[in-house]
């Protein structure tokens, strides 16, 4: 039971490896949703620390995406 979650994010990241829009989508609702999760009542740290690696994860998989298409960010 304790291996659920791990192998969800085991599995996103497989599929998130040939499609980068699917790691922007998934990586992205990972950090919201542990935001909702848990609620807002904690410091800022707790969410950055717990939920800014996966949001750092998706901005990663959205710029290899434009870097993929060749789409110029000004």
């Amino acid at each position: 039971m304790h291996l659920l979650i791990p192998l969800v994010v085991l599995i996103a990241t497989i599929i998130a490896w040939k499609k980068d829009l699917v790691g922007v989508i998934v990586f992205f609702f990972f950090a919201i949703y542990y935001v909702y999760m848990v609620g807002l009542g904690h410091h800022w740290s707790w969410y950055a620390s717990i939920s800014g690696p996966a949001l750092i994860i998706s901005v990663l998989y959205l710029l290899n995406w434009f870097k993929k298409r060749k789409i110029i960010i000004k």
